[in-house]
């Protein structure tokens, strides 16, 4: 790709820390817990923490969850401890259901305990650079902040704060998505779109959409692949991401947000992402046949149609 081209410089400087331990595991203790800690559980009507612990209960792999509040003993009748440091093992996943300014905190007790992955929904204001380190150095895989979780359909989990579609039917179509409500849209639509594993991925202050793209092209129900892309945070893995896609002749359709200057600030208010230049998203997708679409409209259409799997 000439250099005028590189999409490199579309990149976020957000201060990734690195992972110290091996991606794939800890991506696939975040993906596919058999273990989860739920920080902030609650059954009170209307609250999140309510939410929260419906959905993670409501998996249909039945991961072993411990619901952790200093103010509960139960929650919707199971055992509830007050801080993670009362559980008796290390957890595959972490969610973190709490308020921001506790988050740190928090997090570091999930990286002493060896807890393997974690999940943020907050906006983690001016928490960024301060979480990315903590779980870093730890070697956890990080969805969040301001994301909305994810479901794992065909593995059977339900990772989300908010009260979504129940049951899901499991399919071929796998989303990454950077917002929020597109997130939710898909998972509430009655197109038939049948997923086999949606993230909502926000901040990617550690785990980036090239990691979810990587574990997507890994699982034998995905047949096409949805992406909503606000930034670009990893451009290296994800150019290799879209490069294993069209080996394994899974099509990749993308939507990008934020071209405009009002485009961009709304993305930088949303997500505090900086948006990709237009020349390099296209000249990116062009080189590695990604079905590039220019609303929602559109994107739902195509992957309806790949999903179907006929192709020419």
């Amino acid at each position: 790709m000439p250099p005028d081209d590189d999409p490199s410089h579309i990149v976020e400087a957000a201060g990734q820390a690195p992972v110290t331990t091996d991606r794939t595991v800890r991506l696939r203790q975040l993906l596919e817990p058999r273990s989860i800690a739920v920080v902030g559980a609650s059954e009170r009507p209307d609250s999140f923490g309510n939410r929260m612990t419906t959905e993670v209960l409501r998996s249909p792999s039945t991961p072993k969850v411990s619901l952790v509040h200093p103010n509960y003993t139960s929650v919707h009748g199971r055992p509830c401890v007050p801080s993670l440091l009362d559980l008796d093992e290390p957890v595959d996943l972490v969610i973190l259901g709490v308020p921001d300014g506790v988050l740190p905190e928090q997090l570091r007790q999930a990286a002493r305990r060896g807890d393997g992955a974690a999940l943020i929904f907050g906006s983690a204001h001016g928490l960024g650079a301060d979480l990315s380190s903590i779980a870093g150095e730890a070697g956890m895989a990080l969805c969040g902040g301001s994301g909305m979780g994810y479901v794992n359909v065909v593995r059977g989990i339900r990772a989300i704060g908010y009260a979504e579609r129940f049951p899901l039917t499991p399919g071929g179509v796998a989303f990454v998505t950077h917002s929020g409500s597109i997130f939710s849209a898909l998972l509430r639509t009655h197109r038939k779109l049948d997923l086999s594993v949606a993230v909502s991925s926000g901040q990617e202050l550690v785990t980036t959409m090239a990691d979810y793209l990587d574990y997507a092209l890994g699982l034998d129900e995905t047949r096409v692949v949805g992406l909503f892309a606000e930034t670009m945070r990893d451009p290296q893995r994800f150019q290799a991401g879209l490069a294993r896609a069209a080996e394994l002749d899974v099509p990749v359709v993308a939507l990008t947000a934020g071209g405009s200057p009002t485009g961009r600030s709304l993305v930088a208010a949303h997500s505090g992402a900086i948006a990709g230049d237009d020349a390099a998203w296209e000249a990116l997708f062009s080189a590695y046949g990604v079905h590039r679409v220019d609303s929602l409209d559109e994107l739902v259409d195509t992957l309806e149609l790949f999903a179907v799997g006929r192709r020419v």
